[in-house]
């Protein structure tokens, strides 16, 4: 058994991608055996894992705890490295998990002994110029510095493992997994009633409304595919309903919710007859495709966001055109759609956070060996 230790700059947990992400990491590993902690912001909504540590930060005055930069994420990541520094004296972790950009810089502040392995969500040079327009260079110096601050790299893709290896870094690949018990509970005719779904094909985006996910696209390509409804649902979806009214989408076939409860979500997975996915530059993984294929719906994903998993429908990132005509193609062929919804299931079913924590611990032999390579 192995002491493991996840660093995840941001709220802890929150329903959101990289947080769904560490949750499941964690939970996968100690099913395995380990114990395991996630140091965290201060913050977060909802209960953590069964069986799995919380090391919160002490609280920053006036925090922002969404996505993106801000200047006092600063001094909440001081103080996150204060409670890894001493948690980790404490406890002697075997393993530091670092998430996202943050995560090995925090654990390079702590100072701590164990090996740093870099669980690389994003890229920060393609993903911060989205918050702010210009700062492609910052992010490339935050990539580097946390390359720089890890003794390897676990990739959740192999468009992410590719660039990460540009860094100088060992790098290793470990895709995300999901149970598809983490769905149990939605409810359909629950989604119908409430937000009044008619006989339509329905769309579903659930997720996140940050500008990395291109959802400005989506609306453009709503405007294309007349006969099918999209149900969306994100925080605060107000600039695009505004999108939507703006190109004249009739507001019987649009549903904007605005939530970010992980029941609202699969609710309206449950409800749709298919999932998009927008994105189109995803070095990670979007975790929004495990929920789409643990519900049996097909996906329309965009560029990087079109994994290699069953059931996916790959379109041209930035491509309104071929995004409706995707969408469309799958109204109109309901066979289509079930059998794609089928080996969207079964890819779903097939996956496990506890064989991905495996894998994780073969990662840790190897480097514990010494064999670091990029395989």
């Amino acid at each position: 058994m192995s002491t493991i230790l996840h660093i995840a700059a941001c709220p802890f947990p929150a329903p959101r991608g990289s947080q769904v992400f560490i949750a499941g990491s964690a939970r996968g590993q100690v099913e395995r055996g380990h114990r395991v902690a996630v140091a965290c912001y201060a913050n977060g909504e909802g209960e953590a894992p069964a069986g799995v540590e919380l090391v919160r930060a002490a609280r920053v005055p006036f925090a922002f705890g969404g996505s993106g930069p801000h200047p006092s994420k600063l001094a909440a990541n001081l103080a996150l490295a204060r409670a890894v520094r001493r948690w980790s004296l404490e406890n002697k972790p075997d393993l530091i998990c670092a998430h996202n950009a943050e995560g090995p810089l925090v654990a390079r502040l702590a100072g701590v002994a164990a090996p740093v392995f870099w669980e690389v969500h994003t890229r920060m040079q393609t993903e911060l110029p989205r918050f702010l327009p210009g700062t492609a260079p910052l992010g490339r110096l935050l990539d580097l510095a946390a390359a720089r601050s890890s003794d390897l790299a676990i990739a959740l893709s192999d468009g992410g493992a590719h660039w990460v290896r540009e860094l100088g870094i060992p790098t290793r690949l470990a895709p995300p997994a999901m149970d598809v018990q983490e769905v149990e509970g939605a409810s359909a005719s629950r989604a119908r009633e409430r937000w009044r779904l008619d006989d339509r094909v329905w769309a579903v985006y659930a997720g996140n409304a940050d500008p990395y996910q291109d959802l400005g696209l989506l609306i453009d390509a709503m405007s294309r595919c007349e006969r099918v409804g999209l149900l969306l649902v994100a925080s605060d979806t107000s600039a695009l309903a505004q999108h939507a009214r703006q190109l004249g989408i009739h507001d019987e076939r649009l549903r904007f919710v605005d939530s970010a409860s992980f029941r609202d979500h699969i609710d309206a997975i449950d409800a749709a007859d298919i999932g998009v996915l927008a994105r189109g530059v995803c070095e990670g993984f979007p975790m929004k495709l495990f929920n789409y294929a643990a519900l049996g719906k097909p996906t329309v994903a965009a560029g990087d966001s079109a994994r290699p998993f069953p059931g996916v429908v790959a379109v041209p990132a930035g491509d309104a055109t071929a995004l409706a005509r995707a969408l469309q193609t799958l109204a109109q062929q309901p066979a289509l759609r079930e059998r794609l919804g089928r080996e969207a299931l079964r890819g779903a079913r097939e996956s496990s956070w506890s064989r991905r924590a495996e894998r994780v611990e073969d990662i840790l032999d190897a480097f514990r060996s010494g064999v670091t390579t990029s395989a």
